[in-house]
C-alpha cells in the first residue's frame, strides 16, 4: 500500500476533495472481483456514486490518510452504492495517521453491504444505512490501537443485516443504531452510551473493561440480550427479553427491563464470514454465546422487571461469587427448577415481587454462606 502522497500505488493523488461516480463500480470489475481503488485526498472531501447493483459492485476505497482524518462526504456530498460500499482509511508515514471520519451520508441499495474500517480511530457523524438484508461492519484499531465514536448525529441502520461494530479500544454510541436483525459489539476496552437506543432481534455486549455506567446505562430494545465484560454491566432494555451475562474481576450486573425478564440461556454470533471484505481478514466482533447470570467475586446483581408486564423468570440460575443478588419486580417473581439463586461469604439474596407473588418450583432454592435471604 501506499506510504506517502508521492507512492505510484495510489491510484488518485490530490491535495483537494474526490468525487468519483461510476454507472457500475468504483474499485473491482463490478461482476467477481472486489478490489479497492487506492486514493489520496490531502484536505479535502470524498464522496462516491457507483450505480451497479451486481453482488461484487460498489465503492471500494482505500483511502490513504497523511493529515489525521480521511472525510467522507458532508453536508452536501455523500456515497452512495447500489450495492456495496467499502472503505479503509490507511495510515501513513506520518505519525497520528489512519483515521476515518464519515462526516455525510453512506448508503449501500440492493441487500448490499457497507464496511467503515479504519487503522486507527473511526467516527460515525454522519447517518449509515444497509438496506434490506445488507450488514454494517465498523471496525477501528487495523493497527492494534482505535476507537469507534458515533456522534449524536451518526445513525446506523441496516433494514435486516447484521450491525457489527468491532474496535482494538473502545466503543461509544451517541444516536439510533437499528436493525431488524442483530447488533454484535466488541471493545478491547469499555462500551458505553451517550444518546441514541440499540434497537434489534438481539445484542451481543463484550468488553475487555465496562459496558456502560452508573446512571448511563447502554439503553436497549431486543428480545435477546447476552453480555460478558471484566467490568461492571449497565443496561436498560425495553420490551420482554431473555438475558444471559457474565463478568471476570469482580463486575457487577445491573439490568433493568421493561417487561418480562427471563434469565436462561442467549446466543448472539455474528453470520459474517472472514474474510468477506475486500480489506483483507477484517475483524469483527464474534458475538456471544451464554447460560445464565453471574457476577464474579465481590460483584454484585440486579435485576429489575418493570413496567405493568414487569416479571422475572429464572430458566438459568442467578450467582454472585461472594456479592449481593437482588430480583425486583414489578409483579411476579418465578424461579423455575434450573433457576436457583446462589451466593457466598457475606452475600445477602433479596427478591421482591413488588403487586405479585413469588413461585419457587421444586429443586429451586436460595442459598448464601450465612447472609440474609429477604424473599417478599
Amino acid at each position: 500500500g501506499a506510504g506517502t502522497s508521492a507512492s505510484s500505488s495510489l491510484a488518485i493523488a490530490t491535495g483537494g476533495s474526490i468525487a468519483l461516480a461510476a454507472g457500475n463500480t468504483i474499485g473491482g470489475d463490478g461482476a467477481s472481483t472486489r478490489e479497492p481503488l487506492q486514493v489520496w485526498s490531502g484536505s479535502g472531501t470524498i464522496s462516491a456514486t457507483a450505480a451497479g447493483t451486481d453482488p461484487a459492485a460498489g465503492i471500494y476505497l482505500d483511502v490513504l490518510d497523511t493529515t489525521g482524518a480521511v472525510t467522507l462526504g458532508g453536508t452536501t456530498v455523500s456515497l452512495t452504492s447500489g450495492r456495496n460500499i467499502d472503505v479503509t482509511a490507511v495510515a501513513s508515514t506520518t505519525a497520528g495517521t489512519g483515521n476515518l471520519v464519515v462526516a455525510g451520508a453512506v448508503s449501500s441499495q440492493n441487500d448490499g453491504y457497507v464496511r467503515l474500517a479504519a487503522d486507527q480511530d473511526v467516527t460515525v457523524s454522519g447517518a449509515v444505512t444497509a438496506a434490506g438484508a445488507g450488514n454494517v461492519v465498523v471496525t477501528a484499531g487495523l493497527d492494534g490501537t482505535g476507537s469507534v465514536t458515533q456522534t449524536s448525529a451518526g445513525t446506523i441502520t441496516s433494514g435486516a443485516g447484521e450491525i457489527n461494530v468491532q474496535a482494538a479500544n473502545g466503543v461509544t454510541f451517541g444516536a439510533n443504531t437499528t436493525t431488524a436483525g442483530n447488533i454484535v459489539v466488541q471493545a478491547g476496552d469499555a462500551i458505553g452510551q451517550t444518546g441514541g437506543t440499540l434497537t434489534a432481534q438481539g445484542i451481543a455486549l463484550e468488553a475487555g473493561t465496562i459496558i456502560g455506567a452508573a446512571g448511563s446505562p447502554i439503553n436497549t430494545a431486543a428480545s435477546t440480550i447476552v453480555m460478558q465484560s471484566a467490568g461492571d454491566q449497565y443496561l436498560s432494555n425495553t420490551g420482554n427479553a431473555t438475558l444471559a451475562a457474565q463478568t471476570t474481576g469482580n463486575g457487577s450486573i445491573h439490568v433493568t427491563n421493561a417487561g418480562v425478564l427471563t434469565v436462561g440461556s442467549a446466543s448472539v454470533l455474528t453470520g459474517i464470514t472472514v474474510p468477506d471484505f475486500t480489506g483483507g481478514v477484517t475483524p469483527v466482533a464474534p458475538g456471544l454465546a451464554l447460560t445464565a447470570v453471574t457476577a464474579d467475586g465481590s460483584g454484585a446483581v440486579n435485576l429489575t422487571a418493570a413496567g405493568a408486564t414487569g416479571d422475572i423468570v429464572t430458566v438459568a440460575t442467578v450467582s454472585s461469587g461472594t456479592g449481593d443478588v437482588t430480583l425486583t419486580a414489578a409483579r411476579d417473581v418465578t424461579n423455575t427448577a434450573t433457576g436457583s439463586v446462589v451466593t457466598a461469604g457475606a452475600g445477602t439474596i433479596d427478591v421482591t415481587a413488588q403487586t405479585g407473588s413469588i413461585a419457587m418450583a421444586d429443586g429451586a432454592s436460595y442459598t448464601t454462606a450465612g447472609g440474609d435471604i429477604t424473599a417478599t
